[in-house]
C-alpha cells in the first residue's frame, strides 16, 4: 500500500492531472466513532488516451481531533465498514 504524507501531496495525490476530466459520485455515507465509510462512483477519462474508466470505491476517512489524519481505500464494502467499525 502506498502512504502519502503532508498537505502538499494529499492535494497533489487528488489534483486530476492524469484525466481529462473527473467525477465523484457519493452513493453512500455512515459515520462511525472515530471514522466516516463513504462508497462512491467515480469516473474519469484518460488525459491522453481518452479512455474512459469507472469504478467504485470504499473509502474510510479517520477523524482525531476534529482532523482527517487517515484516507484508507478498499476494494470491498465489507472490509471497508469493518475497519470503520461498522460492522
Amino acid at each position: 500500500r502506498d502512504v502519502e504524507r503532508g498537505r502538499e501531496r494529499v492535494l497533489d495525490y487528488f489534483r486530476p492531472d492524469v484525466f481529462q476530466d473527473q467525477r465523484i459520485e457519493i452513493r453512500e455515507i455512515e459515520i462511525g466513532e472515530d471514522a466516516v465509510y463513504v462508497r462512491m462512483n467515480f469516473s474519469a477519462r484518460g488525459a491522453g488516451s481518452g479512455i474512459p474508466m469507472e469504478l467504485e470505491s470504499h473509502t474510510v476517512y479517520r477523524i482525531v481531533d476534529d482532523l482527517l489524519v487517515r484516507l484508507e481505500i478498499y476494494a470491498d464494502a465489507p472490509d471497508a465498514r469493518a475497519a470503520a467499525g461498522l460492522g
